[in-house]
């Protein structure tokens, strides 16, 4: 959570202006109360309607207030919540794009889909509706229990009273939820790998008549998506629903049971119990309220524990030497003793060595796994040779901005890879590139 609310650093003035909308949509909320109890006992009660009118008309302009007030409190932490995800998106795309080759070998590109999309949304959902409303919840909570201090210390104990029933719940959803929540993050990432993988290989998939078995495949992986989503949602209407309903329900019939009986003794106005019922439901409101965030940052945790797991992977190849001219390039390449494998010790490449001399024409020649790709990409240094040295004008390629040795290299593929622009772009891009 620390490290998740260190994005929020660069909008510190924003977060000020949040937070006097917030205490302004407190206060006004606190007001309305008030002057229903003054209506009630001033006017009302013994049947003075003089002054009763003007009452109504600030209870109106109070509305008012806490309606502007709570507009543009969540509009401002909507615009927060929305200029955070970009900020971590674009760190994620900026990572991913440093990342080796190796390591999109290992990962499938559902699943990184996964993080930059959906685990970030629901990101989203934590700054712009959970961190921040859970400050504004804290705020009406301490102010609706000052001010029913002040009315009637006796009733503000008793609807005290709802706090441990409502830690307690809490707690043990907490405990159950947090599992069911991480297994639905997993699946969803598993799904959109899926997804991807036959949506991407369509053509290979018709033309082994795979559709069927790929059916019942997904429809494996949708139906745990389900389970984990339905065992999820069982413990949030448990949490948010069923046990918030029945604690505020226990609290306002004691509220009653125990003002009416003051009311009877004369010890209280009809008035005051009308407002602190009214204040007790601003009071259990915001703590179901905070109950309901408990969702938004399990699903927030199980996210960020998977974006800052990418976000902590490091490159294993990083350039070690400024960028200098490369103009200079005659072009002499040499492979000497070159060993390499793409698991452990399955070499691909073994004690390979060959000198291709500036202006020369090479052709590699061999059958499918014979190395011929893998000399390439070791060229381009996508992977690291596991024994050897690679020369290019005599210099070790380790020893050379990685930047520059790419820009040096002009490749032309077999699988031509088309972006989903225009003609036009897709040739400046390869312009560009060369």
């Amino acid at each position: 959570m620390k490290r998740l609310l260190s994005y929020l650093k660069p909008y510190k003035l924003q977060l000020l202006i949040s937070g006097f909308l917030m205490v302004g949509t407190t206060l006004s909320g606190l007001a309305g109360p008030y002057l229903m109890q003054i209506a009630i006992d001033r006017h009302i009660t013994p049947g003075v309607l003089e002054g009763l009118g003007t009452i109504a008309i600030f209870y109106i302009l109070v509305l008012v207030a806490q309606f502007v007030f709570s507009h543009f409190e969540e509009i401002r932490t909507e615009m927060i919540g929305q200029h955070v995800m970009y900020d971590i998106r674009q760190t994620l795309f900026s990572h991913l794009q440093r990342l080796d080759v190796q390591f999109f070998d290992r990962n499938p590109v559902g699943r990184l889909m996964t993080r930059v999309t959906s685990d970030v949304q629901t990101l989203n959902e934590l700054f712009a509706y959970g961190v921040i409303s859970v400050f504004t919840n804290l705020v009406q909570i301490l102010g609706t229990m000052v001010a029913m201090l002040l009315y009637n210390w006796q009733l503000a104990l008793v609807t005290f009273g709802a706090i441990p029933m409502v830690l307690g719940t809490g707690f043990l959803y907490r405990i159950y939820s947090r599992r069911a929540i991480r297994e639905e993050r997993e699946q969803l990432a598993r799904i959109n790998t899926f997804l991807q993988e036959n949506i991407v290989g369509m053509t290979t998939m018709k033309l082994f008549t795979q559709e069927r078995r790929s059916h019942l495949r997904f429809n494996e992986r949708n139906r745990k998506f389900l389970t984990a989503n339905l065992r999820s949602g069982i413990y949030i209407v448990l949490n948010n629903y069923t046990m918030s309903q029945v604690t505020s329900s226990l609290t306002l019939a004691v509220i009653v049971w125990y003002g009416g009986g003051q009311i009877v003794q004369d010890t209280l106005t009809i008035g005051i119990l009308v407002a602190f019922i009214s204040y007790a439901g601003r009071f259990l409101g915001p703590i179901r309220g905070l109950g309901g965030k408990y969702a938004v940052f399990q699903n927030a945790m199980a996210s960020s524990e998977r974006i800052f797991d990418l976000l902590d992977t490091q490159p294993t190849i990083a350039s070690t030497t400024p960028k200098c001219d490369t103009s200079t390039l005659k072009g002499e390449i040499e492979f000497k003793n070159v060993w390499f494998a793409y698991n452990d010790d399955n070499y691909v490449l073994r004690d390979v060595s060959f000198k291709v001399k500036p202006g020369e024409k090479v052709a590699l020649v061999g059958h499918t796994g014979a190395g011929k790709t893998s000399i390439i990409n070791l060229l381009c240094r996508f992977y690291e040779i596991n024994k050897g040295q690679i020369l290019i004008d005599g210099v070790d390629i380790n020893e050379m901005n990685l930047e520059e040795l790419r820009e040096a290299i002009s490749i032309v593929q077999q699988n031509i890879f088309l972006f989903s622009d225009s003609i036009e772009r897709n040739i400046s891009f390869l312009v560009f590139v060369q």
